[in-house]
């Protein structure tokens, strides 16, 4: 959300951006963004207390975790405020991408109105079509990967039996299994997604990683010995 937001502030305000956006603001934002969603989880752990418990099993007294009677109201609590967030990170998230392609587009009519060179015109058209497409791409991966995750913390929050230590447990974690994987999807794909279609991204990652250039070089070079012969 944060990083879709600084992109529609570049757009729309590019030459007052660096003064906005610093690296210490930035660094102050993600920090509070990090720490309300931590937050968030603290009355669950102020539920929790050490007690004796007696298991049947082994027939003796160990030590282990138990929790005050109002654990299921915090729960539901921390459940609607995390898809809370969520819903407002997906509706902000979808907003900034719809102001960002829209500006982009007004921009690409405006510069294709303003120059003369046909072979420029069709360059320019054809970048800003590509970010515009790489912005709505990452946007739409987001909202995928992470409405599973906002739909299992909503039906929690109304329905407690689907939690850890509801009766439906185990679709619980069968179903938050597959959340964490869409979650990973998420957090690993943008390189992928990055590296395809921007070309500064593809060309700063040749830069650190030389060994992504060598490999292009040479499947290039076999690609035309091929073609040669």
């Amino acid at each position: 959300m944060y990083i879709t937001a600084e992109r529609c502030l570049s757009v729309l305000t590019p030459l007052k951006i660096q003064r906005i956006v610093t690296f210490e603001r930035t660094a102050v934002i993600l920090l509070f963004i990090f720490l309300l969603n931590v937050s968030s989880f603290l009355p669950l752990y102020s539920s929790a207390y050490f007690s004796w418990n007696f298991n049947p099993s082994q027939n003796k007294t160990t030590l282990g975790v138990s929790f005050y009677s109002n654990k299921l109201i915090i729960e539901g609590i921390i459940n609607r405020f995390q898809a809370s967030l969520a819903i407002i990170a997906f509706v902000l998230v979808v907003l900034f991408t719809g102001i960002l392609a829209i500006n982009l587009k007004r921009k690409s009519k405006w510069r294709r109105g303003v120059t003369s060179n046909k072979n420029q015109q069709e360059a320019l058209s054809s970048r800003e079509s590509k970010t515009v497409g790489m912005i709505i791409v990452v946007a739409v991966v987001l909202i995928v990967c992470y409405t599973p995750g906002v739909t299992c913390s909503i039906t929690t929050s109304f329905i407690p039996d689907f939690g850890i230590t509801g009766k439906q447990a185990n679709v619980f974690h069968a179903v938050w299994s597959f959340c964490f994987l869409f979650h990973a999807v998420n957090s690993s794909i943008n390189v992928l997604l990055y590296y395809r279609m921007s070309s500064k991204y593809r060309t700063t990652l040749r830069e650190i990683f030389p060994m992504l250039r060598k490999e292009l070089t040479n499947g290039t070079s076999q690609t035309l010995e091929v073609t040669i012969n």
